[in-house]
């Protein structure tokens, strides 16, 4: 009976610990997904900072020069070059609209 007994202990033992090692492990492969989900979303935020980052400094870069400069002065500042004559059209629109001709507007 003392042999049933130790036999009967092992097994619920072995049982336990089969049943922990089971939940344990799917624990650990949900965190594991997790994690994985998060590393991902966070290697593409980085790759699109990157990219941002990559654009900002050729726009920084583009700044140093001349003619980026002048640029900025004539969009952003309206300023001219000596001898530039400025021409301001106030009514855009009438450049591209067209004029239907009727019948009644003939001679």
């Amino acid at each position: 009976m003392k042999k049933r007994f130790r036999l009967f202990d092992l097994s619920v033992a072995v049982a336990a610990i089969v049943a922990i090692t089971l939940v344990l492990n799917n624990h650990f492969n949900a965190r594991l997904a997790a994690l994985e989900a998060e590393h991902k979303a966070l290697r593409m935020e980085q790759i699109q900072l990157e990219s941002v980052k990559s654009s900002l400094q050729g726009e920084l870069n583009r700044s140093e020069t001349d003619a980026y400069i002048m640029q900025v002065a004539r969009e952003d500042y309206g300023y001219l070059m000596p001898g530039e004559i400025l021409f301001r059209v106030s009514n855009i629109d009438s450049l591209y609209a067209t004029h239907e001709v009727t019948l009644e507007e003939t001679p």
